[in-house]
């Protein structure tokens, strides 16, 4: 039992961090392969780091008054050296907490 929850695997396009209960969240990133963990003291978080696409849809008016229906796609990933305090303020769901205000302002200019 302790073999097997000792050991944890980062597929390829991921990074994982540790969060121990002890200390809290690391500070290094460990990158695809095979790593060790103690078992109840620590876990692995482990982020997609591949570029995604998001799309958002904005209704916004144009200069005479009408209504135009905006679409802008954006690709993204996160850095993968900032990843424990991406994880520290914005949680494993960083990109729908941020991306929306961003493209919304973008669309909007």
């Amino acid at each position: 039992y302790l073999a097997n929850n000792a050991v944890y695997t980062v597929e390829a396009g991921h990074i994982s961090i540790k969060y121990n209960r002890l200390s809290g969240v690391g500070s290094t990133t460990f990158r695809e392969g095979v790593h060790l963990m103690l078992p109840w003291l620590e876990r692995p978080i482990i982020f997609d780091v591949r570029s995604r696409p998001h799309t958002m849809n904005s209704l916004t008016g144009s200069r005479d008054l009408q209504m135009v229906n905006i679409s802008l796609r954006a690709l993204c990933r996160p850095d993968p050296s900032k990843l424990p305090e991406i994880y520290r303020n914005l949680g494993t769901d960083y990109d729908q907490k941020v991306l929306p205000s961003i493209i919304n302002e973008v669309l909007k200019s």
